[in-house]
């Protein structure tokens, strides 16, 4: 076999040859033609523009502007199949002389499962994002050293501190909690840092950023490497003060009721004395 039918014809790649004048493909190897569906000679009918969607156009005459001699790499690109499907390709190209035209090579690798991967990736992130920016409780993300790396929507909201205000600080540096709470919170977050617990759920009080005091119920789980090191924990946190104030209402009545009702009773003994 020759050496040009080796690093040419034979390539894994897609590569092919065009006239950097008209644009018009020159050659193709097997692996192009088995990639974009053409034949060899349905190739050689097409120019470099073909197989590209029109929307692209500019971007790929720009990068012939830009690049007129020379070895470039053009980056990722866009390319379309004879069926019409897309194709997301890095392209690495090199001027030479063919047949005596003014020709350039182009080495083509194909990305299209690695950005479709990141595509999927990135909608599967972006789904999650809104879920937890939309859900009614605060979410918070500490790092394996207990500094905020996620706050959602919510807990801006709930506690009035933007991200830039509490990204890269542990809750105690933000203020997030009574200096009266900070040592049970840190006892109980402590279980899931030292490994005793996966999950915890604790109700304490917590600041806002007017320093104005709430009731919360906190639950938090933790991540672990295959080392059992700690690497996140997550806490969702829900604002229970109208419930804590409800509840202490409740617990009023029931005691006012409660003396009422013995009140009630000594009168009716004492009563009952008299009759006698």
């Amino acid at each position: 076999m020759k050496l040009e039918n080796l690093f040419f014809e034979e390539h894994p790649n897609p590569m092919l040859i065009f006239d950097l004048e008209n644009l018009q493909i020159l050659r193709v190897n097997k692996s192009a033609i088995t990639k974009y569906g053409y034949s060899r000679n349905e190739f050689l009918e097409l120019t470099i523009e073909d197989i590209h969607p029109k929307a692209d156009i500019p971007k790929l005459n720009q990068v012939l502007k830009d690049n007129p001699t020379g070895i470039s790499d053009h980056g990722h690109h866009r390319h379309q199949k004879k069926s019409g499907e897309t194709l997301h390709v890095n392209i690495t190209a090199q001027n030479f002389k063919y047949d005596g035209r003014k020709a350039r090579l182009v080495h083509i690798h194909d990305i299209t499962q690695v950005v479709n991967l990141k595509d999927k990736y990135k909608r599967t992130l972006d789904e999650l994002n809104h879920h937890i920016n939309e859900n009614p409780l605060a979410m918070v993300k500490f790092d394996e050293n207990l500094q905020i790396e996620q706050w959602s929507k919510r807990a801006v909201e709930e506690f009035g501190f933007l991200k830039e205000e509490v990204l890269g600080n542990t809750s105690q540096e933000v203020g997030l909690f009574p200096k009266g709470e900070q040592v049970f919170v840190k006892k109980e977050i402590k279980k899931l840092v030292d490994g005793e617990v996966d999950r915890t759920g604790f109700n304490t009080l917590a600041n806002n950023k007017k320093g104005q005091q709430m009731h919360v119920r906190i639950n938090a789980t933790c991540l672990r490497d295959e080392e059992n090191n700690l690497k996140s924990i997550v806490a969702f946190i829900e604002n229970i003060t109208a419930r804590k104030r409800i509840e202490l209402l409740f617990n009023t009545i029931l005691i006012q009721n409660s003396c009422f009702g013995q009140m009630r009773f000594i009168g009716y003994m004492k009563f009952q004395k008299g009759k006698k």
